[in-house]
């Protein structure tokens, strides 16, 4: 995974990707985060994420150890919003009693775990204020978060999405 200098953009790739290779065909990366600034108020702050993902991800099982094998987002994918899905992060709600942002983790199966309040928190879906979660992570501890995912995010796709969101960001520390 790399990030540019403020934490507003992460592009995920395949194992063993070198940035600066002299490998003359272009690595195509399986996914890419990008953060929208935000800006902290009196009552707290909220983040604002939208990954992107190829559409048509090839998955190809072999024997026991299941290996998924995706292709990647096209070259021109800014462009071709046809082959890419586009996830977006759920607005949290004002509590007023806690008097800050809160996501609803409730009906997502996991109230049992008692997800703390976070600016690390997230859920993403499909559509820009659609009700299925894609995924979700929730901080449960000091250092410990779970994280949820469905199709058509992988594991390894879901992993860095959230490793993203853990990472510190200049860009949404204003």
């Amino acid at each position: 995974m790399t990030a540019n200098l403020i934490g507003s953009k992460y592009h995920i790739w395949d194992q063993g990707y070198r940035p600066n290779s002299r490998n003359t065909q272009p690595k195509l990366p399986l996914a890419v985060v990008t953060y929208i600034p935000t800006v902290a108020t009196c009552t707290g702050s909220h983040r604002s994420m939208r990954a992107y993902i190829p559409k048509h991800q090839s998955l190809s099982l072999k024997n026991v150890t299941q290996l998924q094998h995706i292709k990647g987002l096209p070259l021109d994918w800014e462009e071709k919003w046809d082959t890419v899905h586009q996830l977006f992060s759920k607005v949290p709600l004002y509590n007023k009693i806690s008097k800050q942002f809160e996501l609803d983790f409730r009906d997502k199966g996991r109230a049992e775990l008692r997800i703390q309040r976070s600016v690390k928190n997230f859920q993403l879906t499909l559509e820009e204020n659609g009700k299925q979660t894609i995924l979700q992570l929730g901080r449960v501890g000091k250092s410990k978060f779970v994280m949820d995912y469905r199709y058509p995010l992988t594991g390894y796709q879901a992993f860095c999405i959230c490793l993203a969101s853990i990472d510190t960001k200049l860009c949404c520390t204003v």
